[in-house]
């Protein structure tokens, strides 16, 4: 169903030295744990699943590492939530139902997140920006395109 909040419990930043051109970054985010709470709604009391993540990035070679931890609630049927919590709880894994809506959302929050912290300590972003080039026309003028 939806993702109905992300709160950040733990955020790591450090940059050991300058970026240089050749300076990769690689990102990766990790499901720690999953498990059922009940939240008030205005109406009732609901299920939920809250998902705690690891989220980070890695300039190589040892440049910086940014790490964002924190825990999500995601809302969903009892049976979906049950279904989403036991095959955690037995395997660590997550039904395959559930990764578009969890990952997107996690990676949004934790991808802005980052590209604020990589702008404060002047590291390259780890995702591509959208650029302005100019564009020639059929009539020789210089048009703006966005890439």
């Amino acid at each position: 169903m939806m993702i109905v909040s992300v709160q950040f419990t733990g955020m790591v930043a450090n940059k050991k030295k300058e970026a240089r051109a050749s300076t990769e970054a690689k990102n990766n985010l990790t499901i720690t744990n999953i498990t059922s709470q009940s939240i008030d709604d205005l109406t009732k009391k609901q299920r939920a699943a809250k998902v705690e993540f690891v989220f980070y990035v890695d300039y190589a070679p040892e440049v910086a590492k940014i790490e964002l931890a924190g825990a999500a609630v995601y809302l969903n049927t009892e049976e979906k939530i049950d279904l989403l919590v036991k095959k955690w709880q037995k395997e660590k894994k997550m039904e395959k139902e559930f990764i578009p809506a969890i990952f997107n959302h996690l990676l949004t929050k934790c991808n802005i997140k980052a590209l604020s912290i990589e702008e404060e300590l002047a590291l390259p972003f780890h995702l591509p920006i959208p650029r302005v080039k100019t564009k020639t026309s059929v009539k020789g003028e210089k048009l703006p395109a966005a890439s």
